[in-house]
């Protein structure tokens, strides 16, 4: 969803330095999300909770952007927001660790499927 920010901005007649600027914002939002979630995740053992609250936010964001023909600050709004989905690596990441602890061999396993499966679909999915 991030992919499309500098996109619209750039049509909207932004120039090259304020696209820059303002696309600092959702990369700021997951820093900051990444950090609360972690914490939560940790003092109330809630990681599930976490990447389903995560998810929501961003079947909305994503529900935002597909209508499209909605007031300008909304779309900023879910612009920023899908930072969020980002944050939700970090909890899955600790997630699996934690359940395939007691055997090193089925965690690494777990972990590069993990890594592959995501980068595999980031390489691709964001040029649709």
């Amino acid at each position: 969803m991030n992919s499309g920010l500098s996109l619209w901005l750039k049509a909207t007649g932004y120039s090259v330095s304020d696209i820059n600027t303002i696309t600092i914002v959702s990369p700021a939002v997951t820093i900051v999300s990444s950090l609360i979630f972690g914490v939560i995740a940790d003092v109330f053992d809630a990681k599930v909770w976490l990447i389903v609250l995560t998810a929501c936010l961003n079947i909305f964001t994503c529900i935002i952007l597909a209508i499209w023909d909605v007031p300008t600050g909304l779309k900023y709004f879910a612009f920023f927001l899908s930072g969020t989905a980002d944050a939700i690596t970090a909890l899955i990441y600790s997630w699996a660790n934690e359940i395939c602890a007691a055997d090193a061999e089925e965690r690494a396993l777990v972990i590069s499927v993990i890594n592959t499966v995501g980068n595999t679909f980031g390489a691709w999915l964001p040029l649709l």
